[in-house]
């Protein structure tokens, strides 16, 4: 035989010889250990992320309240209302608007606009 008419094979450890399903194996656990992460992540993000966004609703309504424009301050109430209702600013925050109304509760008696 001549070294032309040879085929050369290569190594054990190259990737031709690989099998092709624990590949797939290490796919499906690296997808899943994402959806895994992903849902036990995604709802302490979104509420952090929509305390974040009160927190700044929060400081525009101080904004307004200081030059008393309480309308606007009305519309902050309602938004930061649905974003963090047990946030302390938030609940600081109706309190003052409720309390510019004349309401002797805030949280028992004041309607929000």
């Amino acid at each position: 035989m001549s070294d032309a008419s040879e085929v050369s094979l290569p190594p054990l450890g190259s990737h031709q010889f690989r099998d092709p399903s624990r590949r797939f194996l290490w796919i499906v656990i690296a997808l899943l250990g994402l959806i895994l992460v992903g849902v036990f992540s995604a709802r302490p993000a979104w509420s952090w992320f929509r305390t974040r966004r009160a927190h700044g609703l929060i400081a525009e309504a101080e904004k307004a309240r200081n030059k008393g424009d309480w309308e606007a301050v009305g519309r902050a109430v309602q938004v930061v209302l649905r974003l963090a209702p047990h946030d302390p600013g938030v609940l600081r925050l109706v309190a003052r608007y409720c309390a510019h109304y004349g309401a002797p509760s805030p949280h028992l008696q004041c309607r929000v606009r």
